[in-house]
């Protein structure tokens, strides 16, 4: 995990941290506090720009893949996780800061068609916390929470492979994505 104080011109590695990072999620009121997800190790966790790490793991299976993790915006304390497992997507929420996980979705292997580890994302709302979109072979969205998730991308609506997504900061009802 490499971090730059200025603009780019310079990158340092985070001491005490050698995963596969996959994603990175900020507090936006706390810039020293973020979550990255990993290939193979989970969720970590810093309150203090990396200088420390602690695993955040409690509640989510073993033999994890490649995982995305994003925090709400709007509420902190919420954090949606997208992870390939054996070949299966799962997601999974948090409601206490990533204390604990619980299971939100499991895709089986048509969410990601084998592909977990290339085609894997997750993104929240900036102001509704129970809005989620997860990419994987289609786009999925979940607009209670994470109680149900739906396809939003059949009928070939969009292109297979959801890599990236980003809701638009000016207009939050528009969203883009990258496959």
């Amino acid at each position: 995990f490499y971090y730059s104080t200025d603009a780019g011109q310079s990158w340092n590695k985070s001491e005490n941290f050698d995963s596969n990072v996959s994603d990175v999620t900020i507090n936006p009121e706390n810039e020293n506090e973020y979550f990255v997800g990993t290939i193979g190790e989970g969720i970590f966790y810093t309150s203090n720009s990396g200088v420390t790490w602690e695993t955040k793991n409690t509640g989510l299976p073993g033999s994890l893949g490649r995982t995305s993790v994003q925090m709400a915006p709007s509420d902190t304390d919420i954090l949606y996780s997208l992870m390939e497992v054996s070949g299966i997507g799962y997601i999974y929420k948090s409601n206490d800061h990533g204390m604990s996980w619980e299971s939100s979705y499991s895709g089986g292997s048509g969410f990601f068609n084998n592909q977990g580890w290339y085609n894997n994302y997750i993104m929240v709302h900036p102001t509704n916390p129970d809005i989620a979109f997860a990419g994987g072979m289609n786009l999925y969205k979940t607009s209670n929470g994470g109680g149900t998730w739906a396809s939003v991308s059949s009928s070939g609506r969009t292109h297979v492979d959801h890599h990236c997504g980003m809701f638009n900061p000016l207009d939050n009802d528009e969203i883009y994505i990258g496959n």
